[in-house]
């Protein structure tokens, strides 16, 4: 379980997600797994940008969720490589991939005994790119046993509603929670009401801090976030993702950044932990990243300046992901 809230207003769209992974003994009993996981995959199609989020069971033939959603993207079993080359499948339209995520995805939680007996939510964030920008909020959801027995994922289109909102109040923020905010989350949701006088990061810090509190209430969901940005008609950067540590965790935390996949590059989970030589206009966070000039894909990643190991270079090297056992 987790806690993902999601965001579109002022022409950019934000995902933010907390990172920690717990498992439910008998009697209801819950023991943490994973306090640093990913729980984001980036992908950009040929007409979409999207981040795509998930709550529910963590893991599926022995490996972490976003690895699976990663593999059924690809249609190939992906190694650890920092980078390395994309996949033609994702050239497509979103309509495309995410159909086909839905059938590659169960399919690997039918694979696994324990696995497909839980349930799996998956968020799907993004633009519509052309001639208009349009953004889109999606939902694939595990359902109920069929007559068959088999449990297949359905598609929740909420574009329209999205759209016809927007258009509606043109200043205004729509905002959706997902997993387990509680009643917390979207009452701090509910309380933001307008955004006058705030920047994006602004509402971000406050929707980390609706996460935080959250964390206070239950075991299942971390205080330690990954926010996305998603505004594909900035010039400096696309997608932005920025790590918020736990308040109490150590004083250095070395940020596992997500998959990113195009079709012509991607870019295994890495993890930096050192200076990254720029820090951002308002001087409070780190900056890195990378950019696939081919698909003209930008991603900056940002550590607030706190959390930043000094004295170090740039370190960008590959981390695996443990295989669930």
């Amino acid at each position: 379980m987790t806690a993902i809230i999601n965001t579109i207003w002022g022409g950019r769209i934000s995902q933010i997600v907390d990172r920690q992974i717990s498992c439910e003994w008998p009697g209801g009993l819950f023991q943490v797994v994973d306090e640093e996981s990913n729980k984001v995959v980036i992908a950009r199609t040929s007409n979409a940008l999207v981040s795509i989020a998930y709550t529910g069971v963590a893991s599926a033939d022995r490996q972490w969720m976003d690895c699976n959603i990663a593999n059924c993207l690809a249609h190939e079993e992906l190694d650890l490589a920092l980078i390395r080359p994309g996949s033609a499948y994702l050239g497509r339209p979103i309509h495309t991939v995410i159909d086909e995520l839905k059938i590659n995805l169960n399919g690997c939680l039918n694979s696994d005994r324990r696995s497909r007996v839980h349930d799996l939510k998956v968020t799907i964030v993004g633009w519509h790119l052309g001639r208009q920008y349009r953004p889109f909020a999606w939902e694939l959801r595990r359902e109920a046993p069929e007559p068959n027995g088999m449990r297949y994922f359905k598609l929740r289109m909420s574009s329209s509603r999205v759209g016809k909102f927007l258009r509606e109040n043109p200043n205004g923020l729509w905002a959706e929670s997902l997993g387990n905010p509680g009643a917390s989350i979207n009452e701090r949701i509910g309380a933001l009401g307008q955004t006058e006088g705030m920047t994006h990061d602004d509402v971000e810090v406050y929707l980390r801090d609706a996460i935080r509190q959250r964390a206070t209430e239950t075991v299942t969901v971390g205080s330690d976030c990954i926010g996305v940005q998603l505004d594909p008609r900035r010039h400096d950067w696309h997608v932005q993702v920025t790590y918020y540590p736990r308040p109490d965790g150590p004083d250095v935390c070395p940020f596992l950044s997500p998959w990113v996949l195009t079709p012509r590059l991607i870019c295994a989970p890495t993890a930096s932990s050192s200076n990254f030589g720029q820090t951002s206009e308002c001087g409070r966070y780190a900056l890195g990243g990378f950019e696939d000039g081919i698909t003209n894909l930008k991603v900056q990643t940002r550590v607030p300046v706190a959390h930043v190991q000094e004295g170090r270079g740039i370190a960008l090297d590959p981390q695996p992901r443990a295989r669930v056992r």
